[in-house]
């Protein structure tokens, strides 16, 4: 991962040195180097920073910002169908000076202007700034992979990976978002495009963001959506040409994210996700892939001993660390430096400390997050779906939600053991009171950390 900040200050009180300073701060992200770009005009101050980690084209041609006739571009993340994509683009008369992916999303934009993201696969957050237009365009991956925050207020625009960077600008207001609070209290985390700061907000997965310097306007627009994806028509093929193209799709996906110049590894945790890709991966390579886990000496977390035999039977080079109580806790004050804002999931725990594990072996580590999200291996997604089917067959519905808004919470509360009654009973009250109840509505009703 790479870090990217900058800012669009019409103030003028911006300077080379807070470019520097909200740059730097991010040398966790990339600490192989950094470059800065700051330009002075008639209307504005315009600052583009990076932190490289490098993955890509270890060289000094893959340094950043990068330019590209009128195009700068500071970029975090990877496009790993890059290659494809630049020999269409010489094809079409494009030169390149880098074996990088960055220098194929500038010679992308050249050629197809924002639909050029459409071609990406792959996770990314990057701003480009075109010095003759005075525009600045930001982009963020379909799924949210890469981070990307804003901050808009009193013609000071500013732009990072992390939240950290906008506390060393003086212009920053920090200020706490009471409608965000009440989201962590509720869900535990904070959804896009929300964020802890007022006027600061997360740029939406699947969309980018325009920013005129001359008119000192910004437009967002979705260039994704999943639920496009959920609405197409089902393939009419069976189940066993069905369960080929799902291994063929995943063989693909991991092959992608194997595209580096640099060691790559796995987290392994043992279950069926982490096990899956572990075991596509190595069955496409003669090497042995490098392999992480993190156990626990209380048997009720620890799942090391499951990996520790997959990692076995797959013959890769297996690398576990047990973490002790006090270990777990001593790592708890460095969580914030790196969260930025409140984030209630214990799992930030497991997942640090895997990480400082891998770092010593591989720059680039895989996981297979979203694994039951796309398989439905929560017990939630069956629960959702024999939800939908009884709430459908409420006779006089609204009525019925009127009903329950009046039974007190302690009532309610002996029939559960959940500690969210009041939210609970607030969610199913409104499922009740709406004509347009689908399952997608009642699924994102279960999801929630606190239903």
């Amino acid at each position: 991962m790479c870090g990217i900040a900058g800012f669009i200050d019409f103030n003028n009180s911006s300077s080379i040195q807070i470019l520097k300073d909200s740059t730097d701060v991010l040398y966790h992200r990339g600490p192989d180097g950094s470059g800065y770009e700051f330009f002075q005009n008639e209307k504005c101050q315009v600052g583009l920073g990076h932190r490289r980690l490098s993955i890509i084209d270890l060289s000094n041609a893959g340094s950043q910002p990068m330019w590209y006739k009128n195009f700068c571009i500071i970029f975090n993340g990877e496009i790993y169908n890059y290659a494809e994509i630049k020999r269409e683009l010489e094809k079409l008369g494009h030169a390149f000076i880098s074996h990088s992916d960055t220098e194929v999303i500038l010679h992308a934009l050249e050629q197809c202007k924002e639909k050029m993201v459409q071609q990406f696969i792959g996770m990314f957050a990057f701003v480009i700034y075109d010095s003759e237009t005075k525009k600045l365009f930001c982009c963020r991956d379909r799924a949210g992979v890469k981070p990307f925050y804003y901050y808009w207020n009193d013609g000071l625009f500013l732009f990072s990976s992390e939240l950290k960077s906008f506390h060393k600008h003086p212009g920053f207001k920090k200020e706490i978002n009471q409608s965000a609070v009440y989201q962590f209290m509720q869900y535990g985390f904070i959804m896009a495009p929300l964020s802890i700061f007022n006027y600061t907000y997360k740029l939406q997965p699947g969309h980018f963001l325009q920013f005129d310097i001359l008119q000192a306007t910004l437009k967002e627009d979705k260039y994704w959506d999943v639920y496009h994806a959920y609405h197409e028509p089902k393939l009419n093929i069976s189940e066993s040409e069905a369960k080929t193209h799902t291994q063929q799709l995943l063989i693909s996906a991991c092959k992608y994210r194997l595209v580096s110049d640099v060691p790559v590894g796995v987290f392994l945790s043992g279950g069926y996700d982490s096990t899956a890709i572990t075991a596509l991966l190595q069955s496409n390579q003669s090497e042995k892939l490098k392999t992480f886990t993190i156990g626990f000496h209380e048997e009720t977390h620890n799942e090391a001993m499951y990996a520790k035999k997959v990692a076995a039977h797959l013959s890769t080079d297996h690398t576990e660390y047990y973490c002790t109580t006090k270990e777990a806790q001593e790592i708890i004050p460095e969580i914030p430096f790196f969260c930025d804002e409140p984030f209630g999931d214990s799992s930030i725990i497991p997942t640090t400390l895997v990480s400082k594990l891998a770092r010593r072996h591989v720059t680039v580590a895989l996981s297979a997050d979203g694994g039951d999200e796309i398989f439905g291996g929560y017990k939630k997604y069956p629960l959702a779906l024999d939800f939908f089917k009884k709430i459908n067959r409420v006779p006089f519905k609204n009525s019925a939600g009127k009903l329950l808004k009046r039974i007190p919470d302690i009532l309610l509360s002996q029939f559960t053991n959940s500690d969210a009654v009041s939210i609970k009973k607030q969610r199913i009250v409104d499922l009740l009171q709406r004509d347009d109840i689908s399952t997608s509505l009642i699924m994102d009703m279960l999801l929630s950390q606190s239903y």
